[in-house]
C-alpha cells in the first residue's frame, strides 16, 4: 500500500511510502522509488531477491543491439544492490514470515531510499532490519548502500553474500561479454563488462565496510566467483542486542563517459583509477556521501526550483515534488550527446529510447527553471541530425 502522509514536520509532503510488503507489488514500487542522477539509474528492488522483481541498472547513452533482428536498447548492466542474508541459517524471506512494523520510503528532498521492519522466526528470534540507499547527485558514478541488522531477542549467526551480479538481462537478452573479475588489495571487487555490438566497456567496482556496534571490523571476507558474478561472503556472530552494519559503495564507469572525448581511452587506466578512487571514498563513510548527495539535491534542484502549491490537499505539493525528483533523476544534464528516455532510467520500457514528445512534455520545465539543461537537450537533437537523416 502506498502512503503519502507519513512525512512530518520538515519532511511533510516529501515522502512517498510503502507501508506493507506484498511481493505482487515489487515491480510497481521498484519504479516509483527508483533512484538516479541522470548518468545512471537503478530500480529500487529490495535487498533480498523475490520472483516478481526486476533488477535494472542503466547508464545513459550506452545503447547496444543484440543482433540484426532486434533494435538497440539500453543494456541492463550488473546489479550492485542485492544481498543474500541468512540468520542462523534461515534466509531472510518476507514471503516465509510476514514482517512487522514494515515501511519503505523515498525521501524526495534527499533522494535517499529507506526500508525498515522487524522479522521473527523461531530460529532467528526477533531481528530488526534497516537499509538505506542513494545514487549520488554530487558524484555521478557513486552508489551508496547501508544495511543494519540488530539481534533483539537472542544470539545469532549472520551470513551475508554481497557483490556484483552481471547475470542480469534485458528480458532474457544478454548484452554483455563476460569480462575480468578481480579483488584488489583484499578490499575492492571489480567486474568488467563489454557490450557485444557497440563495444562499450563498463567498469563496476564495489567496497564493503563492516561494523559491529559501530566498531569497524577487519577485511576478513571470502571472495566468491561465479560466471558473471564476483562477491564477498561474510560470517558474523551477534550477541543479543548487537547490531551489524554493512556499508556498500559501488561505482560504475564506462568508455563512453564524456571524459574520454578529449583524450585517448584506456581500459587499464580506467579500471586502476576507478577502484582506487572508490576505496578512498569508502573511507569517508556512508553518512558523509549521503549528506553530500543531499546537499547537491538542495543546491541544484530544490533551492532553484522551489515550486509551491497552495492547496488543502498535501498530495498536490507532493505530486509536484515527485515529478521534479524524477525529472532530475532521468535527465542526462551532464552530457549533450544524450536525451531523456521515454521511461527515463527506471526500467526497460521503450528500450531506453527518446521520442519527439520528450521535449513537448518535459522541456518547458527545464526552459523555465534550468535553461542550461534545456539547451543541452536541444543540442542533442542538433548533434543527432545526421543519424536522423540517415534513418529517414
Amino acid at each position: 500500500m502506498l502512503a503519502y502522509n507519513v512525512g512530518k514536520d520538515d519532511l511533510k509532503d516529501w515522502l512517498v511510502a510503502e507501508t506493507s510488503f506484498n511481493v505482487r507489488n515489487c515491480g510497481k514500487f521498484e519504479t516509483i522509488m527508483s533512484l538516479g542522477n541522470g548518468y545512471l539509474g537503478i530500480r529500487s528492488a529490495t535487498e533480498e531477491k523475490y520472483c516478481n522483481e526486476k533488477r535494472n541498472t542503466f547508464v545513459a547513452g550506452t545503447f547496444n543491439k543484440f543482433d540484426d533482428t532486434e533494435v538497440s536498447e539500453l543494456p541492463n548492466c550488473a546489479d550492485v544492490t542485492a544481498i543474500k542474508l541468512l540468520i542462523n541459517d534461515v534466509p531472510l524471506d518476507l514471503n516465509r514470515v510476514a514482517p512487522k512494523e514494515y515501511i519503505r520510503f523515498l525521501n524526495l528532498k534527499t533522494a535517499e531510499l529507506t526500508r525498515k521492519f522487524l522479522w521473527e522466526t523461531q530460529e532467528t528470534g526477533i531481528i530488526s532490519f534497516e537499509s538505506k540507499r542513494f545514487v549520488s547527485l554530487s558524484d555521478l558514478h557513486l552508489i551508496g548502500q547501508k544495511i543494519s541488522v540488530r539481534a533483539l531477542s537472542k544470539d545469532v549467526t549472520i551470513d551475508i553474500i554481497s557483490g556484483i551480479d552481471g547475470q542480469q538481462t534485458n528480458s532474457g537478452v544478454q548484452h554483455f561479454s563476460d569480462g575480468d573479475k578481480r579483488l584488489f588489495d583484499k578490499k575492492c571487487l571489480q567486474l568488467i563488462q563489454t557490450t557485444t555490438q557497440s563495444r562499450i566497456d563498463f567498469v563496476i567496482n564495489m567496497v564493503h565496510n563492516c561494523f559491529i556496534n559501530g566498531n569497524k571490523l577487519p577485511d576478513n571476507g571470502r571472495i566468491v566467483m561465479d560466471r558473471r558474478q564476483v562477491s564477498m561472503e561474510y560470517t558474523f556472530s551477534l550477541k543479543k542486542g548487537d547490531e551489524l552494519t554493512i556499508e556498500k559503495f559501488a561505482s560504475i564507469h564506462t568508455s563512453r563517459d564524456r571524459e574520454w572525448i578529449d583524450k585517448e581511452y584506456s581500459l587499464e587506466a580506467l579500471r586502476e583509477r576507478s577502484w582506487r578512487e572508490l576505496v578512498d571514498k569508502s573511507d569517508k563513510g556512508y553518512e558523509y556521501h549521503a549528506q553530500e548527495s543531499a546537499r547537491a539535491w538542495s543546491q541544484k534542484v530544490w533551492d532553484k526550483a522551489n515550486i509551491v502549491i497552495d492547496s488543502i490537499d498535501g498530495r498536490d505539493q507532493l505530486s509536484v515534488r515527485f515529478a521534479q525528483y524524477h525529472l532530475t533523476a532521468m535527465t542526462p544534464a551532464h552530457d549533450n550527446r544524450m536525451n531523456i528516455g521515454a521511461k527515463g532510467l527506471t526500467g526497460e520500457g521503450y528500450k531506453g529510447h527518446t521520442f519527439w514528445d520528450t521535449e513537448i512534455f518535459m522541456l518547458p520545465y527545464f526552459t523555465w527553471h534550468f535553461p542550461e539543461i534545456a539547451r543541452s537537450l536541444l543540442e542533442y537533437r542538433y548533434l543527432s541530425l545526421p543519424g536522423a537523416h540517415k534513418k529517414a
